[in-house]
């Protein structure tokens, strides 16, 4: 993870280490927060975060890489589906519910996590 992480980094461009400078400097401030990253398709979105989950990792940090499709996960080391990560139905109305009992691993997961995309 350190070696990807070293080459990755050297290939980030201004606009990105902006970006991974910020997200990095709240993590280890644990500051919290939300942060929104758009641009259009092909601009290193996903190269971003293959970088910070990459520093992250290297540092035995947790991170929770989640999509919204299994397209997106595919492209994030480690990623998976919000629906697959979080137990959540796939089809979604009045009588469906996520089920996440407290004290499990799984719920609390979050709680432990530094970064979740």
């Amino acid at each position: 993870m350190k070696r990807i992480h070293k080459r990755n980094h050297s290939l980030l461009n201004d606009e990105q280490k902006i970006v991974y400078d910020y997200i990095f400097d709240n993590i280890n401030k644990k500051n919290g927060g939300v942060f929104f990253v758009y641009r259009s398709g092909g601009c290193g979105k996903t190269f971003l975060w293959q970088t910070l989950c990459c520093r992250l990792r290297s540092e035995h940090k947790i991170v929770l890489p989640i999509a919204s499709c299994d397209i997106a996960a595919v492209f994030l080391p480690g990623g998976r589906t919000a629906h697959s990560r979080f137990h959540i139905p796939l089809k979604l109305d009045e009588n469906c519910y996520v089920d996440l009992r407290h004290g499990t691993d799984i719920s609390e997961l979050p709680q432990r996590t530094d970064l979740i995309i």
